[in-house]
């Protein structure tokens, strides 16, 4: 990808995150709806969503590189123009790390891999290789909340659109048990069942 891609996936991967939903805190997946409760099972790949519609709505948040989904603010950089400025695999390793945290703030960073692989499918194989995949499918099979678990089937459902490495890499971590595990809980938010619907779906394309 050219210089200028890779900045501009820089900027969406630092500073963007879809505005959630208002009951499940996460855009519905599209393809999959609900029959008596439960939600249908999707038979051939689904389309992600439109991302880039969410991200030009979306409002002014902090980045994640100036603190705000960390424990720890880093210190701001000597020249405010260039706060997006690092190499995207920097922000990424810090998307990776809020995830193993767990603390309250890898549901919005989960959402904001969904959206931005969704935006920038061909930069998808950095996000997997800062670790993401491995992250992913420990929130959906332990995650304490349901829209959680949701947020991190929906960036999972990304990654395996489309792309037989990325299937190859969820299936290799034995990402569809969890997967299958949150489609039968109905405990869990409907949204969420869906999205888990929905990567096994795309899983299965291969």
């Amino acid at each position: 990808a050219s210089e200028r891609a890779v900045r501009a996936a820089s900027a969406i991967i630092a500073g963007l995150m879809a505005p959630p939903d208002a009951q499940n805190g996460h855009a519905p997946s599209n393809g999959a709806t609900e029959s008596n409760g439960a939600p249908e099972q999707a038979t051939a790949p689904l389309m992600p969503p439109a991302a880039a519609a969410l991200v030009k709505d979306a409002p002014a948040l902090q980045t994640i590189t100036r603190g705000e989904l960390m424990d720890t603010p880093p210190p701001p950089p000597p020249d405010a123009d260039d706060a997006d400025a690092r190499p995207l695999e920097d922000h990424l390793r810090e998307c990776v790390a809020v995830l193993k945290r767990r603390k309250g703030r890898e549901e919005p960073v989960a959402l904001l891999l969904r959206d931005f692989c969704a935006a920038h499918p061909d930069q998808r194989h950095k996000v997997v290789k800062a670790g993401c995949i491995g992250p992913l499918i420990g929130l959906v099979r332990s995650s304490r909340t349901g829209s959680c678990k949701g947020a991190a089937a929906a960036a999972l459902a990304q990654l395996a659109y489309d792309d037989e490495g990325n299937r190859q890499a969820i299936l290799a971590c034995e990402g569809e048990k969890p997967l299958g595990a949150l489609v039968v809980d109905r405990n869990a938010p409907p949204t969420a069942r869906a999205s888990a619907c929905d990567c096994l779906a795309n899983l299965a394309a291969g």
